[in-house]
């Protein structure tokens, strides 16, 4: 079987995807809240690459947490975790709600992004561990 048979008859289904979790309606909420105040030059791209400036966030505060013994710098790791949540969230209704086409592109470097967001969120909780582990002495 010849490879150009087996991809020709497949489709694209990455955007298909249902999430079943006890959060669901409150986001559907949240999603309705704010899809509305997202302004028309923010496309999906834009919150897509989001993860970038939050990942950058998450390192920087873990890292300063740490070096300066300051918990106040837990509170902006806290919230940038929070924020990339939200904006992973409004990609996916932005371009649903605009038809900006983009599915497989926002699918692909959506999870780039996510594997890219995951180790730096394990080397910002690891600095908050150090930070820990030196209050308590």
């Amino acid at each position: 079987m010849k490879l150009s048979n087996i991809t020709s008859n497949q489709t694209f289904a990455g955007d298909k995807k249902h999430l079943i979790h006890f959060l669901v309606p409150y986001e559907k909420k949240l999603i309705a809240a704010l899809l509305p105040r997202v302004p028309s030059y923010i496309s999906t791209a834009h919150l897509t690459l989001m993860t970038l400036l939050w990942s950058s966030a998450i390192m920087a505060s873990g890292y300063l947490a740490a070096k300066q013994h300051n918990l106040l710098w837990l509170l902006v790791f806290s919230f940038s975790i929070f924020a990339q949540y939200i904006t992973d969230m409004l990609d996916g209704a932005v371009g649903r709600t605009r038809g900006t086409g983009l599915i497989k592109w926002a699918s692909i470097w959506t999870t780039f992004w996510i594997m890219f967001f995951c180790p730096q969120l394990w080397w910002g909780i690891r600095s908050c561990c150090r930070l820990h582990i030196c209050f308590c002495r």
